[in-house]
């Protein structure tokens, strides 16, 4: 592994690795970490928030295994959903479900559940009933996309919490850019040669507009890469 810092934006934290397992265990110990250290700083509720794909199937599986997470004072949503049914193979919550531990009750899984047939709407709604998240997880895309916010979409430029956005496959809903910064932990996990390639591009001079991955580079960001 070799942890160094990069020229770009801000000065970011960015870990490197020649193996996903080396990737995901060091990905995993700083997730962990950092939760076991919010349950001794918060007296309330810690609420982590979480992307699908290689990102959730990487962390969560050792965390949910953990002794050291502290799931009885967690709260779990998700940083964007499809407008499925939650049976759906593509379903964020079919798949996170999956990979928590059953410590984790039903009232703690804070699912993106809204109405299809009014997107827009129901983005509003989750804005006033989904927490601001402590500790977000999240992968990346080949495009540079993050969570549900692409590359030229409106919804990076929302200014509420939540945004609809529409993409060739499903109608999706989104944490928008400002509340995923409102996080004081962010660990963004992702591997292949394509991903490593733009992301040294979003270093560069550029609008997040363009590469949304861009939104990340903050001082609270920790990148795992890998090969």
């Amino acid at each position: 592994m070799l942890s160094r810092t990069e020229p770009g934006p801000i000065a970011l934290l960015i870990h490197t690795f020649d193996t996903i397992d080396n990737m995901a265990r060091a990905a995993r110990a700083a997730v962990g970490a950092a939760l076991a250290s919010l349950a001794k700083m918060k007296s309330d509720r810690i609420v982590l928030a979480v992307s699908g794909g290689s990102a959730a199937a990487l962390v969560l599986p050792v965390l949910a295994k953990g002794s050291a997470v502290p799931w009885q004072r967690l709260r779990v949503t998700l940083v964007d959903e499809r407008l499925v049914p939650a049976t759906h193979p593509a379903s964020n919550q079919r798949q996170v479900d999956a990979l928590l531990p059953a410590a984790l009750k039903q009232e703690d899984r804070l699912w993106l559940n809204i109405d299809s047939a009014n997107p827009r709407d129901g983005a509003v709604a989750l804005s006033s009933r989904i927490p601001t998240p402590d500790v977000v997880l999240l992968g990346m895309g080949e495009d540079g996309h993050i969570a549900s916010l692409f590359p030229h979409d409106s919804a990076n430029d929302a200014t509420d919490r939540f945004a609809a956005t529409a993409r060739p496959d499903f109608p999706r809903v989104t944490m928008t850019p400002a509340t995923l910064r409102e996080a004081g932990h962010i660990f963004l996990v992702f591997a292949g040669e394509a991903k490593r390639t733009v992301f040294a591009r979003a270093q560069l001079t550029g609008r997040p507009n363009e590469l949304p991955v861009r939104h990340l580079f903050l001082e609270q960001t920790q990148v795992f890469a890998g090969p």
